[in-house]
């Protein structure tokens, strides 16, 4: 080495050591399970098995129900559901997803989906009887800590209801001891309650009635009791319906909750989607309040722990954000809409189907295999979506698709299904960020079947059950298609690779059978010796060389 670059190498060294030194100070790197313990989630593989045993015992069920049926109309729409239930079997019994190595493979699709770049620290392991085991490392101190304070925040606010236990206790007491424990509830859950109790005394009476006149009685005493006792159990059920309606329901409150966007959020959203977005979330927390204003403290202690917790939370650092990263498979179907745009349908029939979204929720009608069923739209801009059937849900807006055969085009997991050739980053017409995807040659005949089919009506394109577009469809649709809506370069970037994972050779249920927590494997001690030994390395490297170089040249100029 010529000794007029001594001083320059030298300084590029020095350089170096110390910017490592400084990344080392400011970064030490404490997102390790080792270094700060974490969480262990166990995920179940469902079974082809399993899965054809819940559809037989259903089956079994409607068979049931079949020969009770009365009236015609009560007779065919069993019948359908029979026939559904036969079609589903028939879809499980075509194909096995099981075969060797079948976690191994999952565990492969679900890092290319979650964490491709491995950078979140997650650590995957496949155990017997076809569960998958993850462990994450916990999150960062302060993001625990507001956790714990919404966690606190909701569970007082779920003991603020009645529970079952306490309603059927309060029933079974004599009037003194009734009288007393309303005082441990609010005016409008003691009210409700007394009330209950008073139609269960006239029920249980009426009861009595009716056996005494089934046993001493002639034909027409027992008419007349049995026409009271009927009345006052219709009674009694109205009134049980009503005291259940004191009680919040957590699910539509974390619902509500999951509309507030944080200020980092907000920023990737227009500013009128955003005013919406702000309108809308308080409108539901307002009604909320309303509804139970004995309990708007709670309430509003709820919503404040959320959005505080919500501004420290990140990505994957919750075992919720893990859960919700699962739950999303990457499926991609098409359903033509119910409407005067879409698949026809009577006025009464969207007024019963709206009813049973308010009553039921929106699960209902997909679990109960209905013609149509309830999905929830992503974008918060309804206006593109004029003469379709929408309903309001727990503060977020649904759309009623169709869900018969012929009129959607669902992922078909099995032997033969089609796949998803390619997702790739696009633009709409309107110059926006969209979602490209082309079909494989199977799944672009059964687009262009589906599409020709329906010229002129609207389709639903939805992604993980969420509606992300409802076009018209101008004329029929081969190989490509395309996701719009409103879209950031992260969203996009997630979406394109969870679809092109591609989709897990078996159903994995997105609800973990076991969620624990632990401590880190290392105390604070062990860790840093382990970073002192880390600094003594560095120093030790920067000073052999230096000696290195220095009796190099030494020798050279001798």
């Amino acid at each position: 080495m010529n000794a007029k670059n001594l001083p320059l190498m030298f300084a590029v060294v020095s350089l170096l050591v110390a910017g490592c030194l400084w990344a080392l100070y400011l970064e030490v790197p404490e997102n390790s399970i080792a270094r700060q313990g974490g969480h262990c989630l166990v995920f179940e593989i469902a079974s082809n098995e399993a899965e054809i045993n819940a559809l037989k015992a259903e089956r079994a069920e409607q068979e049931k129900l079949l020969l009770e049926a009365r009236t015609p109309e009560d007779k065919k729409i069993i019948q359908e559901k029979i026939c559904r239930l036969d079609d589903d079997m028939d879809r499980c019994q075509k194909g096995d997803p099981s075969g060797p190595n079948l976690a191994e493979r999952m565990i492969d699709i679900l890092k290319e989906r979650i964490d491709p770049h491995g950078l979140a620290n997650l650590e995957w392991r496949p155990l017997d009887s076809g569960r998958i085991e993850v462990r994450m490392p916990a999150g960062k101190p302060e993001t625990r800590q507001k956790r714990a304070v919404y966690d606190r925040a909701m569970g007082k606010l779920a003991e603020s209801n009645v529970s079952l236990a306490e309603r059927q206790q309060y029933l079974d007491a004599n009037p003194g001891q009734r009288r007393r424990s309303l005082g441990g509830f609010t005016e409008q859950q003691a009210q409700a309650l007394k009330e209950l109790g008073e139609a269960f005394d006239a029920q249980q009476t009426a009861d009595k009635a009716f056996q005494t006149a089934r046993t001493f009685g002639d034909e027409r005493e027992i008419a007349k009791a049995q026409a009271a006792f009927d009345a006052a159990r219709a009674v009694f059920r109205e009134k049980e319906l009503a005291q259940a309606d004191t009680n919040i329901r957590i699910s539509s409150v974390e619902s509500i909750l999951r509309n507030y966007r944080t200020p980092a959020e907000e920023e990737a959203i227009k500013e009128a989607d955003r005013k919406k977005l702000r309108a809308r979330l308080a409108k539901n927390i307002k009604a909320l309040r309303e509804a139970y204003p004995e309990r708007d403290g709670l309430i509003d202690d709820v919503v404040e722990a959320y959005q505080a917790w919500s501004c420290v939370r990140h990505r994957l650092s919750d075992p919720i954000d893990l859960k919700r990263r699962i739950a999303r498979s990457g499926v991609l179907e098409f359903r033509i809409v119910a409407g005067d745009i879409g698949e026809q349908m009577s006025k009464d029939d969207r007024q019963r189907y709206t009813t049973e979204l308010q009553k039921e929720g929106p699960e209902q009608s997909r679990r109960s295999r209905q013609a149509f069923a309830w999905f929830p739209i992503r974008d918060t801009d309804r206006k593109s979506y004029g003469g379709m059937v929408m309903a309001e849900y727990a503060g977020r807006w649904y759309m009623l698709l169709s869900n018969r055969d012929g009129y959607k085009m669902v992922r078909d997991s099995f032997v033969g299904g089609w796949r998803l050739k390619n997702a790739f980053s696009d633009r709409d017409p309107m110059g926006r960020l969209a979602i490209g995807f082309e079909f494989d040659q199977v799944g672009a005949k059964q687009f262009y079947n589906l599409t020709n089919t329906h010229k002129g009506k609207c389709m639903a394109i939805l992604l993980d059950d969420e509606i992300f577009s409802a076009p018209r469809i101008r004329a029929a649709i081969s190989s490509r298609g395309q996701i719009t809506g409103t879209f950031t370069n992260e969203q996009i970037d997630e979406n394109i690779s969870l679809l092109k994972a591609g989709s897990l050779p078996a159903r994995l249920n997105s609800t973990p059978v076991s969620v624990r927590s632990f401590g880190p494997t290392l105390d604070k001690e062990d860790s840093n010796l382990g970073i002192r030994v880390v600094y003594i390395g560095l120093i030790c490297v920067a000073v052999l060389m230096l000696i290195y170089y220095v009796v190099r040249t030494f020798l050279r100029a001798k």
